[in-house]
């Protein structure tokens, strides 16, 4: 059902703009998916409920063929409200956002994994974030577990870096990493994780071991001494012989990494 809105002070966007913070996405467990294009994915693909639409008239044409037959409330808004639920970011305007339920997992959940997780520890770039969920979608993960100190991975930087992805990728929250990989690991999962600080490259260790936790370190300072503790292999990626570099940006290795894993259990 569509209704038109051109009133900044209605109940229904005030309640939209919380959402700007974080403190309103983790009360209410939804999100914004910005842009026509997320959000047509978002009306055909998400795995969890799209609740409300504001669109241009523009943005709402647009979308009509995804719309149809859906029971969501669009609101049909003035360009100057969108831009209140976005920003000036986008070089052209945007014509539609849509408030969207978080898609989680519970560490329960993961527990019954049969796959790959994909992990971060203290990941500080929403773009990685969004980029590692990415990857998680592409590559076949299962969920994305995260902790605490971790950004949050459903805000705008990090939902745009997904391209998507996050619609049909679970991420969960943990506020200890290292305790929860640890009762992974007496679940039977094999605990995988990456540092420049081994010899073993991971082409030579066993990543076709399933279930699989892959760990991805902080930009700066990797992964801690805690999750080290809790690992059951450490693996780094062999730089070339004749380069200078010692690391990769933790989205470039996590999909390395995860490319690998998966290599490896298709060639047996």
């Amino acid at each position: 059902m569509s209704h038109s809105l051109s009133s900044k002070k209605s109940p229904v966007f005030e309640q939209a703009l919380t959402l700007l913070k974080q403190s309103g996405r983790t009360e209410q467990r939804r999100y914004f998916v910005e842009g026509v294009d997320l959000v047509e994915q978002a009306l055909r693909q998400s795995k969890s409920e799209v609740h409300t639409l504001f669109v241009t008239q523009q943005g709402h044409e647009q979308l009509a063929d995804a719309i149809e037959g859906k029971t969501l409330v669009t609101y049909i808004v003035p360009p100057a409200m969108i831009t209140d639920l976005t920003g000036n970011s986008y070089a052209t305007p945007c014509q539609a956002v849509a408030i969207v339920d978080q898609l989680r997992t519970s560490v329960k959940g993961l527990a019954d994994s049969s796959g790959i997780i994909l992990c971060g520890e203290a990941i500080q770039d929403p773009r990685n974030v969004g980029v590692m969920i990415r990857i998680a979608d592409a590559l076949g993960c299962e969920a994305l577990l995260l902790d605490s100190a971790s950004v949050d991975p459903w805000s705008r930087q990090s939902v745009r870096s997904t391209t998507g992805s996050i619609l049909r990728t679970p991420v969960a929250i943990t506020a200890n990493l290292a305790d929860t990989l640890g009762k992974l690991r007496e679940r039977g999962m094999a605990i995988c994780a990456t540092t420049g600080s081994t010899d073993v490259s991971l082409y030579i260790a066993d990543l076709s071991q399933r279930p699989l936790a892959i760990v991805m370190g902080n930009e700066q300072t990797g992964i801690s001494q805690a999750v080290r503790d809790v690992a059951s292999m450490l693996v780094r990626i062999p730089m070339s012989l004749s380069s200078e570099a010692d690391s990769l940006n933790v989205t470039v290795a996590a999909g390395i990494t995860v490319a690998e894993a998966r290599r490896q259990a298709d060639a047996q």
